[in-house]
């Protein structure tokens, strides 16, 4: 089976969470919503609501709604019970959750990690932190005299709930007011097999890169172009790679022949962060003239780039509003170094030696080579990157 989603949703964790915890095969198929591909043609022909998780099964049968998606996989199953009233008190949880919990605290939590906290949007994010905390007192209460929302068991109506609340603090909700939620949430995440939002995409983001690994094992095996011949550092250029940026898809170096380009290996938690202003002060300044910057995320100094792209997207965003083109996460360094910066420093590079530290610089020529290299510690808006940059233009 096939299920499209993304485990940043609630809904869609609902149902890889359930999917994990009774060991179906299937294969994630991960759909962004913040690209609008759930309004694709491909998309809507599986779901012409639009919406994230939707379910195929291995006879092409579409099953969308999130806890509709739980209650035919946990059908037969200890998740769902086959009492008839017990079956209806799980359906109506999930309803409360659909309709009194879903569209308080996850848009909440939508408001904050997704948009930033926009200024025109704190009287919305307000009201749903109200709501929320109206949901959370009902789901308090009961859990006062029950371990779990029906017959004392583990069941989907828990999966349900859990999904969003877990995550709640994304939106600015503190759980401590709710010590038995927070107890509950103890014995789900004491359960074998229970692995929270973050573990899943940590997860995708391991198995991404062992796919990715093996692609480029294979690329260098068999590949018969002129990149994998070239001995000569002197015949190599910039232009002759290819990398993906933080949403998947190819970024062509070769698309930036003809421009000055900065590349600049960075990350998010390091003290030197803030050098992201400069380099987009520098994009706004020179990119009329041809110039760019290529920011290239590393976790590999100090683990200072944990997040996943999407993480480091929404960072840059809300903290710097950069605009320049970012890659994927990369190493630049070691056993898996990208064949980028084997070019870029590598032993039979113009400027060799390993990269040191976050946000070290690359000039690059129109033509592909390497101008300057520039240290972790040398601002992007000092004149000695300015005035190199002007000499190329």
């Amino acid at each position: 089976m096939k299920v499209y989603g993304d485990l940043l949703s609630g809904n869609c964790y609902k149902v890889k969470l359930l999917l994990h915890m009774l060991d179906i095969p299937h294969e994630w198929i991960h759909i962004d919503v913040t690209k609008a591909e759930t309004h694709s043609d491909e998309f809507k022909a599986i779901n012409p609501n639009a919406k994230i998780p939707a379910l195929v099964l291995d006879q092409g049968e579409v099953l969308c709604e999130s806890n509709a998606i739980l209650n035919y996989l946990a059908d037969g199953t200890d998740y769902l019970p086959s009492k008839k009233m017990q079956r209806a008190q799980v359906l109506q949880w999930q309803f409360f959750e659909q309709y009194s919990h879903e569209p308080y605290v996850a848009v909440a939590r939508y408001i904050k990690l997704y948009l930033g906290l926009p200024h025109d949007r704190m009287e919305e994010f307000e009201s749903k932190k109200i709501g929320a905390a109206k949901a959370l007192k009902v789901m308090e209460q009961h859990l006062l005299d029950h371990r779990f929302f029906v017959a004392e068991m583990f069941t989907i109506a828990d999966i349900s709930l859990y999904a969003y609340t877990h995550v709640a603090q994304d939106g600015d909700i503190d759980l401590k007011a709710y010590p038995a939620i927070t107890a509950w949430m103890q014995r789900i995440e004491a359960k074998l097999k229970h692995k929270t939002m973050l573990d899943f995409i940590k997860l995708q983001k391991k198995q991404e890169n062992n796919k990715k690994r093996l692609e480029q094992n294979l690329t260098a095996e068999h590949s018969d172009t002129k990149v994998a011949k070239m001995t000569d550092i002197s015949s190599r250029s910039m232009h002759n790679y290819s990398l993906k940026d933080l949403a998947g898809y190819t970024l062509n170096l070769s698309d930036y022949e003809n421009q000055i380009v900065l590349i600049v290996n960075v990350a998010s938690e390091c003290g030197l962060t803030p050098q992201y202003r400069g380099l987009q002060n520098l994009y706004k300044r020179f990119a009329s003239q041809g110039f760019a910057v290529i920011g290239v995320p590393c976790n590999q100094f100090g683990a200072q780039e944990p997040g996943s792209e999407l993480e480091i997207k929404r960072f840059c965003d809300l903290h710097y509003k950069t605009t320049f083109p970012m890659t994927s996460k990369i190493e630049v360094n070691g056993d898996d170094q990208h064949p980028l910066y084997e070019y870029l420093c590598g032993t039979e590079a113009k400027f060799p030696g390993d990269i040191t530290w976050n946000f070290e610089k690359f000039l690059i020529g129109k033509n592909g080579q390497v101008i300057k290299r520039f240290g972790p510690k040398i601002e992007p808006e000092s004149d000695e990157v300015i005035q190199a940059i002007e000499s190329l233009l």
